[in-house]
Parts: C-alpha cells; structure tokens; sequence
C-alpha cells in the first residue's frame, strides 16, 4: 500500500471509520487519525482525540454535511460538526443539512441536527423547516418549530410559489400538520401564485372539516373576548 494511502489504527471500527473519512470527503491521508469517542460519542466511551491530517484543498468538505444527510450518515456529520464544518451550508437545490434530512425521513439525523444547527435559516427558495416538516410529515419538529422561540415565521411563502407550510400541509394531506399549524396562528387565507389560498386545496370533506372546526374555535374566542 503507498505510504500516502496507509492507515495506521488498530481497530475495525477504527479503521472502518478512517476509510470513510478518506474516502468520502477526500483527505488525502488519515495516518495521523486516532479514535474519538469522547467527542464523536463512538460506543459513549472516551478515547484519545482526533485530527485530521490536512484537507484536499480540490473538495468542497462543506458540501458534504447536505450529503451526508441525505445518506443518513450521523456519524459523518459528528465528525464534520466536531472540525466546524458549516452546518448553514446549501446542496444543489438550495437546501440546508436540516431540510435535507427531514426531506428524506432521517428522524435521528434530523433531530441531531436540530440541536446542531440554525434551524431558522431558510432555504434558497425561502422555505422553512416547517415547510418541510409540514410537506414531509415530520410531527415533532413541525410543532417545535412552532413552539419554540427560534424566529421561524410561521406564515414564510417561498418563491416564487408563495407557498406557506400550510399550503404544502394542505397539499400533501399531513392533516396532523394543518392542526398543529392552525393551533399556533398559521393563516388560512394567504394566496399562493395562483390565487389559491390553503382552503383550495382541502379537496375532501374531512380536510375542509379541520379549517372549518378552526374556524368555530377561534369564532369562540373572539366572542370570549369580546364579551370581557
């Protein structure tokens, strides 16, 4: 084997794990690396650090955390997170690490990177979390993206559909997601490029009952209110 190319670990794991360094993102030598679990959480036992030896600067590392969401890879995106990579960073389609995960259906992956990365920052087309997690089916991130105080804007339209997370809900029948959105103030009337608000899209009668039995909630309210 060429020097440049030798790995010089002495567990499987170890050396399974190298490889995909290597290979993956394009190092050009992983014979300085030594196993990390303390940061990397490998089998939640400590090891002794880990470094990288220098980077091929013809890669584009950050382009590979996108990838590797999409590819389920948790463990590539520890280490990546562990050396700083940026976790804002688009795929082709102008997605972010988070999107793509949740796009995919990766829920441990998705939830690793919520607590990891911006989760308010939009995509290129001004999508949102919420609008993936409303279009993909993701019930836990849509309400704590919701619930939290992270700056999503619940009512965001995307360009140049001006499609909101209720819209694409609506669309794509996640009837647990068009709750959970109604419930936190996301507004039912806003049009999208072709007039249409998220009602438009309610095509069956259990759909368009959800808008309605909002609607008879919040009537309730403002009577409740107004009555004060």
């Amino acid at each position: 084997m060429h020097e440049q190319y030798k790995i010089s670990i002495k567990t499987e794991q170890e050396n399974n794990l190298a490889k995909e360094i290597r290979d993956r993102l394009g190092y050009p030598s992983v014979r300085d690396c030594k196993a990390s679990d303390k940061q990397l959480h490998f089998n939640n036992v400590k090891q002794n650090g880990f470094s990288f030896p220098q980077k091929n600067p013809n890669v584009d590392f950050n382009h590979s955390l996108p990838r590797a969401a999409a590819e389920n890879n948790k463990r590539l995106i520890r280490i990546l997170r562990y050396h700083k990579y940026k976790f804002s960073s688009y795929n082709s389609l102008g997605e972010t690490p988070l999107m793509v995960a949740i796009a995919y259906g990766h829920e441990a992956v998705a939830s690793y990177l919520w607590i990891s990365s911006n989760v308010a920052q939009m995509a290129k087309d001004n999508s949102t979390v919420l609008h993936y997690a409303a279009k993909h089916g993701n019930n836990s991130l849509a309400r704590a993206a919701c619930e939290r105080k992270i700056h999503i804007n619940i009512n965001q339209t995307t360009r140049p559909g001006n499609y909101t997370a209720l819209h694409l809900a609506t669309m794509y029948r996640q009837d647990h997601k068009v709750n959970i959105l109604l419930e936190h103030g996301a507004y039912p009337n806003i049009n999208d490029v072709n007039g249409n608000t998220t009602r438009d899209y309610a095509f069956d009668e259990q759909r368009r009952n959800i808008f309605e039995d909002w609607d008879n909630i919040r009537g309730r309210k403002r009577k409740a209110s107004d009555s004060e």
